[in-house]
């Protein structure tokens, strides 16, 4: 019994749906040692498990709730815990390109580029995300061009966090939707 003790201690809930997480009994933000909320329960119905915090539509936090139940050192935490919503999205978005051919190359003796521009009246983002620092930091990338190559908007950005390579790349794919509507591209 001692040791799923030690277990419990050590583990927090990683956020999905967030329907069966409690968000003033569960273990789910990411503070150590004990993983939860700091923040008095204002024994508010509206505000019982992690899905109550979540816009479901745009898969975002729900701020207007976070501020409204969390002292600001708790909203600030919950704000940076991805929601695995957005990984599976981004599973399913990426997955649609394992299925398509790679594009031939021409067989010439300097720089190649795998780039292929959009159609005319167009903007085309690429993006990428990576782990550096041995998992200690995530970057992410995203360029925006027309037909000509022109560069209409990039960012790059470290982020002083662990993480994976699928959490990099979903990062960096909700940047590079993010740019695309700021600036109402289609």
């Amino acid at each position: 019994m001692a040791a799923l003790d030690v277990v419990k201690a050590g583990c927090r809930w990683q956020i999905g749906t967030g329907h069966f997480v409690n968000i003033w009994k569960d273990p789910w933000l990411p503070r150590t040692p004990s993983f939860r909320v700091i923040t008095p329960n204002p024994h508010d119905d509206r505000a019982v498990f992690v899905n109550d915090l979540i816009l479901h539509d745009s898969r975002e936090w729900d701020m207007r709730a976070l501020n409204a139940f969390f002292w600001p050192i708790d909203g600030d935490l919950i704000c940076q815990i991805p929601l695995s919503l957005v990984i599976d999205f981004a599973r399913s978005y990426l997955s649609a390109f394992s299925t398509l051919e790679p594009a031939p190359t021409a067989n010439t003796s300097g720089p190649q580029s795998l780039w292929f521009p959009p159609p005319a009246d167009s903007i085309k983002t690429n993006f990428d995300g990576s782990v550096r620092d041995g998992n200690r930091a995530l970057g992410i990338e995203v360029v925006a061009r027309d037909a000509t190559g022109k560069c209409h908007a990039w960012m790059s950005s470290k982020l002083d966090r662990w993480g994976s390579a699928e959490l990099a790349e979903t990062l960096a794919t909700r940047e590079a939707v993010r740019l695309a509507l700021r600036h109402h591209w289609r």
